[in-house]
């Protein structure tokens, strides 16, 4: 999906005509407030398709497109530059993401915010080590093991899900840092 946004930035030609400076975090989230409805439904729904391996996940045209029009709409309005620009669109989508796997856990019965309270207290080291997507062995033991303490039943499905939240979970942290250095 990454792949797909890059490509519709350079395809759609949008350039910041601004002067650069450093992005202020508190406006990030002017992407996400930008979007229709329709779009922030439209790519949860296809992250929910592509986490469980069914046809029509991949990301619409048009989707693409009114998510890097909302980042240009925003990089106007702030004077963003480019990079802060490309980084607020794939921090909206890792948004997106994140808010599709808190549902896909609901659904098999874990709590989310429980999950997140103690994946965050894990050793940096290792919560920086899903920032790939894929979780190392060490990893998801961290993950099974927070499961187990908090009584969850294991499956391989529940499993599979919070490591999939938790990758989120470090993608928009990543984000998140790169716009507020860029």
């Amino acid at each position: 999906m990454k792949l797909c946004l890059a490509l519709a930035a350079t395809l759609l030609g949008i350039v910041g005509s601004a002067p650069l400076r450093a992005a202020d975090v508190a406006k990030i989230d002017c992407v996400r407030d930008r979007l229709p409805a329709e779009t922030l439904d439209s790519m949860a729904a296809g992250a929910v398709l592509l986490f469980s391996h069914k046809p029509g996940g991949e990301p619409r045209q048009a989707d693409i497109e009114n998510l890097f029009a909302a980042a240009q709409s925003c990089q106007k309005t702030y004077g963003w530059s480019r990079e802060s620009r490309d980084i607020a669109a794939y921090y909206t989508q890792a948004t997106v993401l994140l808010s599709a796997a808190r549902s896909m856990l609901r659904d098999v019965g874990y709590d989310a915010d429980t999950l997140e309270v103690s994946f965050r207290a894990l050793p940096p080291d290792l919560i920086k080590s899903m920032a790939s997507g894929k979780a190392s062995e060490e990893a998801a033991a961290a993950i099974l093991s927070i499961m187990t303490k908090q009584g969850v039943a294991y499956s391989q499905e529940r499993l599979e899900r919070a490591v999939y939240f938790a990758s989120e979970l470090v993608e928009v942290d990543r984000q998140r840092a790169a716009f507020a250095s860029s």
